[in-house]
């Protein structure tokens, strides 16, 4: 099987989910900053090359990265890392409430992911 390659500038660590017959593709904003998480969608995975970046996430001073999209009994998580260096990391979801998965307004505001003692 062939494999179309496709190439999209300055994004890193990409997470492809198919949900309601849609492709969407996140990943994090590499432009030497790495604070933002964008996600983009496409009726195929070719067309993520062409899809216009919708930023869901801007974390202002905090370092992101490896988002992941993730459909949990109907509902769409992102997991990703955040940190003030590289060396502090802390897991973080965001869930999303419903509505266009594009819209930033439709997502809750991250929360640390935390062990079975409460801890982070």
């Amino acid at each position: 099987m062939d494999i179309e390659k496709i190439t999209i500038a300055d994004r890193a660590d990409p997470h492809v989910m198919k949900y309601g017959g849609i492709y969407y593709m996140t990943a994090t904003i590499d432009d030497g900053t790495q604070r933002n998480l964008a996600i983009r969608a496409s009726d195929s995975i070719t067309g993520f090359a062409e899809a216009e970046d919708h930023i869901i996430y801007d974390s202002g001073d905090r370092l992101v990265w490896a988002p992941e999209l993730h459909n949990i009994n109907g509902t769409v998580y992102l997991f990703f890392a955040m940190g003030k260096t590289w060396d502090r990391v802390q897991s973080c979801v965001m869930r999303h409430k419903g509505g266009n998965l594009l819209d930033p307004n439709a997502w809750d505001d991250p929360k640390k992911v935390r062990d079975m003692d409460g801890k982070p």
